[in-house]
């Protein structure tokens, strides 16, 4: 009886450890490129997993993620509009991007910034500038997804 219930808690932990790295797994971009190419996201079952895989947002669980954005991911291809979206294949480079400088700028400093809330260049203290990004790019297909799904 006793070898049977450690066998048990065995294979839970075998399980739990393989849901942690699928769920982990979500936060690279190219890997969910890697399922929507493959149609695992048309397996009803596939999308059932996702669902089921939601409760490592339960406190006990959370602590386990080192990925945390992994987790918007698993939120995110649960919608059906968001998954059409997938299938654009420059979208898995502009979330890599977003999550680039969203890591980015986490380890920067807040910047000074002058009377007129314009950020000043600290390097050469030249006129302030204004902090922008890229102001002439293009709309992208994951600005649609930010205003949709933030």
């Amino acid at each position: 009886m006793e070898i049977e219930k450690e066998k048990d808690v065995g294979e839970m932990y075998v399980r739990f450890q393989k849901d942690l790295e699928f769920v982990q797994m979500l936060a690279n971009p190219y890997y969910i490129s890697y399922l929507v190419q493959r149609n695992y996201f048309q397996d009803q079952a596939f999308l059932n997993y996702l669902k089921y895989l939601n409760y490592f947002r339960e406190a006990e669980y959370i602590k386990f993620i080192q990925y945390p954005q992994c987790l918007k991911i698993l939120e995110l291809v649960q919608k059906e509009r968001f998954r059409q979206y997938l299938v654009i294949p420059e979208v898995a480079r502009d979330i890599c991007d977003q999550q680039y400088f969203h890591w980015l700028d986490l380890g920067q400093v807040e910047k000074p910034k002058a009377e007129n809330n314009e950020v000043v260049n600290q390097e050469n203290n030249e006129n302030p500038q204004t902090d922008t990004f890229n102001q002439d790019a293009q709309p992208q297909p994951t600005d649609a997804i930010q205003e949709e799904f933030n």
